[in-house]
């Protein structure tokens, strides 16, 4: 028995959406953004950082690393050094 091969119709699903709700401090809704495609996320971001003063954007610190004073020790014997 043969199958006919068929061409399904994606109806508009083409990946993942992310939703992302802004909520007050006692749980109420304020807004709502959904992101379905890359052109999305960085406007519901800009929208979310002029609206709110959010920046979603993580700051990466030197101080926060596990090995930053590993990283850091050369640094300190040379200052031991020279006086400084």
């Amino acid at each position: 028995m043969a199958y006919q091969k068929h061409d399904w119709t994606s109806y508009g699903r083409q990946g993942e959406v992310v939703e992302i709700k802004i909520m007050d401090a006692s749980g109420g809704k304020l807004d709502n953004f959904r992101c379905n495609n890359n052109k999305d996320y960085p406007r519901v971001l800009k929208i979310i950082k002029e609206k709110y003063g959010f920046d979603p954007s993580p700051e990466i610190k030197i101080k926060d690393s596990p090995n930053f004073d590993k990283e850091t020790d050369w640094l300190k014997k040379e200052e031991n050094l020279f006086g400084l």
